[in-house]
């Protein structure tokens, strides 16, 4: 059996671009699905969940291409839909974007697993 797990960091810094606040959390996922793109989008539910805005933004950074391009489509149907095997963390996601706004919610790509 695969299990997986999430984690998620919020830091907020100087204008020294010293570490001067930080948030995180991480775990098993309590979800049915056990799969990588559960695990980021999990971790993008409890950024939404727990984070404070940043110059009233909140501005999520994913290595995961399933959570970035489903947001990033704006297919909000489709995503909460039953045939889409994440549909209730993403129905849970869009419930607290619609307390947010969808507007102030930036979900942006980043490289992972890469050589230095």
């Amino acid at each position: 059996m695969l299990w997986c797990a999430c984690s998620v960091f919020s830091g907020h810094f100087d204008d020294s671009n010293t570490l001067v606040r930080s948030a995180r959390a991480f775990g098993p996922l309590p979800t049915k699905v056990q799969v990588t793109p559960t695990a980021g989008l999990y971790a993008m539910y409890m950024y939404l969940r727990h984070v404070a805005p940043f110059d009233g933004l909140y501005i999520f950074h994913s290595d995961c291409s399933y959570v970035v391009d489903g947001w990033n489509s704006r297919c909000r149907s489709q995503l909460v839909s039953g045939w889409n095997h994440c549909c209730s963390l993403w129905t849970r996601i869009y419930e607290l974007v619609d307390e947010i706004g969808e507007d102030l919610i930036r979900v942006v790509k980043v490289k992972a697993h890469q050589s230095l």
